[in-house]
C-alpha cells in the first residue's frame, strides 16, 4: 500500500508518519512538505520512506506517482494563503492521476460551529465539496496534544520572545476542544483500511482547556482589553498573533459518540499532556544555548 500525505510538515503530518512508520513497515510513504521543512525528521531516506518537495497549488500532480490512500492535512489551521476548497479542488481534479486513491481530509473541529462572518466557513465549505465525491472522508479534530502541536510551539515562543501579551477579554475562556495524539493517529490509521458510516466525524473527547488556562500553564503574563475596544481588534489579533485563530480553529460545543464509534473504545486523557507540555523546561545548571 502507497499512502501520500498532503502538507505532512504540519503537526498532524508528523504524527500520522510517524504512527504509520511504526505500525507498519509494508507501507509505503510519501510525505509531501514545502521548502522550510525540506528536511522532514522520520523519513529513513529509504524508498518505502521519502519526502518529496511539492507546492499542490503550483506543481504537477503526476509527479506524485499513483497512490492507494491520500491523507490531506492542509486545512484552515495551516494554510493562510489559499482558501482551503482550492486545495480540495486540486485533489479533485487530479484525483485520476493518482489511481483515485482514498481520500482522508483533517479539518479542525471548530468547523462545525462555523458561522457566515467566520473564515471557518471557508473551511466547513471544503469539507462538503470533498464529501461530494465518492470513498472521502472528513476528520475534524481538537487540538491533538503533542511536542509538536503549533500552539505548544507558538505559546513556548511567545514566552521567550515577549514574556508577556495583551488579548481580548472575550477570547480568553473560549473552550477548546483536547485530543490525544494517539487517538488521532489510531482514527486514521483505522480509516485507511475500513469504511465508516458516518463519512463526517467530529473527534474530540470531552476535555476542554481555555486560553487563560494555556497562559497560565505556559506562565505567560496575560493584559486584556475592555469588551468595547476588543470588538475592533479581534480581527487584527488573529492575523498578528496566529494562537488566537489556532484556537478558534479547534473550539467544540459538546462531543459526539462518532469519534468513540471509529475507535472502538473510549477517548484518552489529553489536558494531563498539554499541561505538562506547557510547563517552563528547566535547564541544567550551566547549560547554554550558544554553541558558537
Amino acid at each position: 500500500m502507497r499512502i501520500l500525505i498532503l502538507g505532512a510538515s504540519c503537526a498532524h503530518g508528523r504524527a500520522l508518519f510517524r504512527a504509520f512508520a511504526e505500525n507498519d513497515a509494508t507501507v509505503e510513504l510519501c510525505a509531501t512538505v514545502d521548502f522550510r521543512a525540506f528536511h522532514f525528521e522520520g523519513v529513513t531516506g529509504l524508498k518505502h520512506q521519502r519526502s518529496l518537495v511539492f507546492d499542490p497549488f503550483e506543481d504537477d500532480w503526476s509527479k506524485l506517482g499513483k497512490v492507494d490512500v491520500l491523507i490531506n492535512c492542509i486545512s484552515i489551521a495551516t494554510e493562510k494563503k489559499y482558501a482551503p476548497h482550492v486545495i480540495v479542488q486540486k485533489i479533485n481534479a487530479n484525483r485520476a492521476l493518482l489511481n483515485n486513491p482514498r481520500i482522508i481530509q483533517v479539518s479542525a473541529s471548530g468547523v462545525a460551529i462555523a458561522t457566515a462572518e467566520n473564515e471557518l466557513n471557508q473551511q466547513a465549505f471544503a469539507d462538503q465539496l470533498l464529501l461530494r465525491e465518492s470513498n472521502t472522508w472528513v476528520i475534524r479534530p481538537g487540538l491533538v496534544c503533542s511536542r509538536s502541536s503549533e500552539l505548544v510551539n507558538r505559546v513556548q515562543r511567545l514566552k521567550e520572545q515577549i514574556g508577556m501579551v495583551f488579548f481580548p477579554k472575550t477570547m480568553l475562556d473560549a473552550q477548546c476542544a483536547l485530543l490525544t495524539e494517539n487517538d488521532f493517529t489510531d482514527a486514521v490509521l483505522h480509516l485507511i483500511e475500513h469504511d465508516f458510516p458516518e463519512r463526517l466525524v467530529d473527534l474530540y473527547s470531552s476535555e476542554r482547556i481555555t486560553l487563560r488556562d494555556v497562559m497560565r500553564q505556559a506562565k505567560v503574563r496575560v493584559w486584556f482589553f475592555p469588551a468595547w475596544l476588543a470588538s475592533g481588534l479581534s480581527v487584527l489579533f488573529q492575523r498578528f498573533f496566529p494562537p488566537l485563530s489556532f484556537v478558534q480553529a479547534h473550539l467544540a460545543k459538546e462531543g459526539t459518540k462518532a469519534g468513540e464509534l471509529l475507535l472502538g473504545r473510549e477517548f484518552g486523557s489529553a489536558k494531563h499532556t498539554l499541561v505538562s507540555l506547557l510547563q517552563p523546561s528547566k535547564k541544567p545548571k550551566g547549560f547554554s544555548e550558544n554553541f558558537n
